[in-house]
């Protein structure tokens, strides 16, 4: 979780908070004095909220006027319905990999026909036959020569 505690009214708030009053000390009421001891507030913060799930600390925070957010694991983000639609996929034939590509900035006809749809990139080498061979003319022993060599 993501807690936001912009200025002092709003920590006097986060200590009235169940489990969360032992941080209303005196040193803590300024901004100055909290960024001095972060480490043992984050601490104390922890082992309150660990004890219960996101959706009740998010409650608990968001009801005492508290900015808090949830950080979403990659996949939550994937599934998110306002992303999920953008995404652009590709799956790798050979290992069943499927990978999620975030779109390029313009939606374009390309990518609205392919279904959001890409073939998976090529590995090194992998055209070789159809580039240097149908392509470019070059017969077998001449591929196998530049293979042999390590020019491809």
């Amino acid at each position: 979780m993501y807690i936001a505690v912009g200025n002092d009214r709003q920590w006097e708030d986060i200590v009235k908070i169940p489990g969360l009053e032992s941080l209303a000390k005196e040193e803590y009421k300024k901004n100055a004095g909290r960024i001095a001891d972060y480490t043992a507030i984050n601490e104390r913060i922890e082992a309150v909220t660990k004890q219960q799930t996101t959706a009740q600390v998010l409650e608990l925070f968001r009801e005492a006027g508290i900015p808090v957010a949830k950080i979403n694991r990659l996949t939550d983000v994937m599934n998110d319905p306002l992303v999920r639609n953008k995404l652009l996929y590709t799956e790798d034939s050979r290992s069943g990999l499927k990978v999620a590509l975030a779109p390029p900035p313009i939606d374009t006809p390309f990518i609205q026909s392919s279904g959001r749809k890409l073939s998976f990139p090529p590995r090194f080498g992998e055209h070789n036959n159809e580039v240097y061979g149908q392509a470019l003319g070059l017969g077998e022993g001449e591929l196998e020569k530049l293979k042999a060599e390590g020019i491809i």
